[in-house]
């Protein structure tokens, strides 16, 4: 699939959308529904240029920096400045929230309650939203309610099983949750929708730490910080996963990167941390 090549001008992106989708199912050999045909071909948001805002945004989001964030708020916006109202953008003003939250930004609970105002307006213009579901599903998550957060984003996993970022929280989770069996077929998916995405290629690597396997994590730690070695969330991982396979200095030079280049990013201080903990210092 991801061999074949796509082209086409800014203002065919839908047609090229719907195509890309549809060989992602042939591909994968699913059999849709009639309402899963009709969301294939659905075009939530109907401008090409706004659409491209959006996309913009998203890849800011999954970086999840505080650098990156105010970006994917300008881009949502300037595309909202061309359609108005609408849903999708709705989610990733919450979506950009509850990452302000999830790196710790401002962890007084203000921004999860920002990322609930904006579900909100996500469910007034689409009541059945697998983007609210998710966005549901992420606010538990934070508010540490597991069973909770599994319930929604496996609501919002039904009505769209190819979503992405529905795919990757639910599989984390899972893993969080000691449950790899349930989240090793979650993440085969991802990687076969998307295997570009630097992060994404962790999950491999994060289910093996889960379960103890630290010599299978290290590949595919290694790959997601080879696809983006400036990602500090990718560079943390794979300090760990060098880390747990015994391969200290190595971990200690990617950690010291990370905290003289971006001293006051939580991965950074997350890496500070885990390596005043294994030199057994005080933090």
């Amino acid at each position: 699939l991801w061999a074949e090549k796509y082209s086409g001008t800014l203002d065919a992106v839908f047609g090229i959308q719907e195509k890309v989708s549809r060989s992602i199912v042939d591909a994968l050999k699913i059999k849709l529904s009639p309402d899963e045909q009709q969301r294939l071909i659905e075009h939530p948001i109907p401008n090409a240029k706004a659409y491209e805002y959006y996309l913009k945004a998203r890849r800011e989001i999954v970086l999840a920096s505080e650098e990156a964030l105010p970006r994917a708020l300008q881009y949502l916006q300037k595309g909202m400045d061309i359609v108005g109202e609408n849903a999708l953008f709705n989610f990733g003003i919450a979506y950009i929230y509850f990452q302000y939250e999830n790196i710790g930004t401002k962890p007084d609970g203000f921004y999860l309650q920002k990322a609930e105002e904006y579900t909100r307006k996500v469910f007034e213009l689409k009541t059945e939203s697998s983007h609210g579901y998710l966005l549901l599903g992420l606010i538990q998550y934070k508010r540490g309610k597991l069973q909770e957060a599994v319930r929604h984003l496996k609501k919002a996993l039904s009505i769209d099983f190819n979503d992405l970022d529905t795919l990757f929280w639910l599989s984390l989770v899972y893993l969080e949750v000691g449950k790899s069996s349930a989240a090793a077929p979650l993440i085969d998916r991802l990687l076969q929708l998307d295997p570009f995405t630097p992060i994404y290629q962790l999950m491999p690597g994060w289910l093996h730490l889960m379960d103890g396997r630290f010599d299978m994590a290290l590949e595919p730690c290694r790959k997601g910080f080879k696809m983006e070695p400036g990602n500090t969330g990718v560079r943390f991982y794979y300090a760990l996963a060098l880390a747990l396979n015994n391969r200290i200095s190595e971990a200690y030079s990617l950690i010291d990167v990370m905290v003289r280049e971006v001293p006051d990013d939580t991965y950074s201080r997350m890496g500070a941390i885990c390596k005043y903990a294994l030199q057994r210092d005080k933090a």
